[in-house]
């Protein structure tokens, strides 16, 4: 993590580690990249130079751990196979939450999420006294949520049910400004873009 945080902390616009450390630097005005430009600067950091640079503590390269683990489980290096289903990965690896199914959908977030593949559920018993729904959320979007069905074995895609609403984030949705704290009351949307502060 220490890494990380050194590596973000050199782009133009981080908050630094604390108040002190930052003084009068105006890190919104300062800020350069957009939360999808970090996200993937992480990801290229992490898997070409992180993985592949000598570190002291565990004295290794993380890929030559990596590799030599299935090496001693397996008599050689033979690396597991890719994943075949990156979204299905993806989902599986997001946050949940466990809802009941109401004739509004199911809620989360004070949101409501809707849409017709859902109406075959509600034919059969639904609501309280009846398991909950595994409900899987990505924190950057939550204009859609993911449901799990568990006789497909697959989740199901389920949207805002106001359809007209734009896509905001998790952290858009929690935050203290009054067009969020409207959005839980009145189901209102802020649509969130721009330049983000590096932490």
């Amino acid at each position: 993590m220490r890494t990380l945080m050194e590596l973000v902390h050199q782009f133009p616009g981080t908050t630094f580690s604390n108040i002190t450390e930052r003084g009068d630097y105006a890190a919104d005005e300062k800020a350069c990249i957009t939360l999808p430009e970090l996200e993937r600067i992480l990801a290229l950091y992490v898997c070409n130079i992180y993985n592949r640079s000598y570190h002291k503590g565990a004295k290794d390269r993380p890929i030559e751990r990596y590799t030599n683990y299935y090496k001693a489980i397996n008599g050689n290096a033979t690396i597991p196979l890719r994943v075949v289903d990156s979204q299905r990965f993806t989902i599986d690896l997001l946050p949940y939450e466990e809802r009941h199914l109401t004739r509004r959908g199911f809620e989360l977030f004070g949101i409501s999420y809707f849409d017709e593949c859902l109406i075959a559920w509600l034919a059969a018993p639904h609501g309280r006294g009846t398991p909950k729904h595994l409900l899987r959320y990505d924190p950057r979007d939550i204009s859609r949520i993911h449901v799990f069905d568990p006789a497909a074995g697959q989740y199901l895609g389920v949207g805002y049910r106001d359809r007209s609403q734009p896509a905001m984030s998790g952290s858009a949705m929690a935050g203290p400004s009054k067009p969020c704290n409207a959005f839980r009351t009145s189901t209102s949307r802020v649509g969130v873009n721009g330049r983000t502060t590096c932490c």
